[in-house]
């Protein structure tokens, strides 16, 4: 019984007595990578409009205590610039992708 057993986990579907195991293979193209840059570029993005959001509410909570409303001006505009950047890097990617 063992031996049955065995003998379906060691024989080859084609018959042979070798029989390689390999991974499918995907070729890498633009197109690929032009996807996967899209959706890290839109998620960073995303991250910075929620990182504004939050900036905008604990400002107009910090009442009337400047240093805290200075913090989180600081905030939205280092927020707005990652959103820049990523947009910036987004039409980069994609115009260097279209024209390669």
């Amino acid at each position: 019984m063992l031996d049955l057993i065995a003998a379906q986990f060691t024989d080859c579907p084609n018959g042979a007595g070798n029989c390689e195991v390999t991974l499918p293979t995907t070729a890498a193209n633009s197109a690929n990578l032009q996807v996967i840059l899209q959706i890290l570029f839109g998620a960073l993005g995303a991250i910075a409009v929620v990182a504004i959001i939050i900036a905008v509410l604990r400002l107009l909570l910090s009442t009337g205590d400047p240093a805290a409303a200075a913090k989180f001006r600081n905030t939205i505009i280092y927020a707005i610039i990652g959103l820049i950047i990523a947009l910036l890097a987004e039409a980069i990617v994609t115009f260097v992708l279209n024209n390669a």
